[in-house]
């Protein structure tokens, strides 16, 4: 794997990861199921509850 680091991590390459993983989280994963998962820790959770006092 050491051989890949270099190339995956070190050259501009990683700039797809990032972007890739940017496109997945925050626009397909987080409309798809963070939204529901964010309002019931806010529900459920005295942390979410105190987040939504605020």
């Amino acid at each position: 794997l050491k051989v890949f680091q270099k190339l995956f991590f070190h050259t501009p390459l990683v700039k797809i990861f990032v972007a890739a993983s940017d496109t997945y989280h925050d626009k397909y994963w987080w409309k798809k199921h963070g939204v529901k998962i964010f309002e019931e820790w806010k529900k459920e959770s005295p942390w979410g509850r105190l987040w939504d006092s605020y």
